[in-house]
């Protein structure tokens, strides 16, 4: 649980919230083609779903579980399911204990990159979850790299 309180504009917020970022030595796109990633807030912390196709190791899956102290310990990600994809056509998949996950919200859609919110079902409890998927060939693509200052402009 976090609170923002500023003063100019006057706004005020209390909810959930993460930090997130990449770190390496190279460009995202030279190391995965793809990836899907999501977070659920839990009564007790937190749960990560983390679906990678490297370009040169191979598919990466990852579930974690963090718990409201900080220590995260690892779990067997369960089954993948299909979601519709963007209107760009961009792939979603998530996982769901039960094989059943429903996108209620698209939040960004962008020829390469969508963050929804969608609601699925992870260590038998039914969770809100933030989900993205990113292709990585399509931000490579030379067209994509001429729209980003327009179609996907930094509000």
């Amino acid at each position: 649980m976090i609170g923002v309180s500023l003063d100019v504009p006057d706004l005020r917020w209390r909810g959930d919230g993460y930090f997130d970022m990449n770190i390496g030595d190279e460009p995202l796109e030279r190391g995965f083609s793809r990836w899907t990633w999501s977070r659920a807030a839990t009564p007790d912390g937190a749960t990560i779903l983390y679906d990678a196709e490297r370009r040169r190791a191979g598919a990466l899956s990852l579930g974690m579980r963090f718990d409201s102290s900080g220590d995260c310990a690892s779990f067997s990600p369960p089954p993948k399911i299909v979601l519709p994809s963007t209107r760009w056509r961009v792939a979603r998949e998530t996982r769901s204990d039960d094989g059943d996950a429903i996108l209620t919200r698209s939040l960004e859609d962008t020829p390469f990159y969508a963050r929804s919110l969608l609601r699925t079902s992870l260590g038998g409890q039914k969770l809100d979850c933030i989900h993205e998927s990113l292709s990585l060939d399509r931000f490579d693509h030379p067209l994509v790299k001429l729209m980003l200052p327009f179609r996907m402009p930094r509000w």
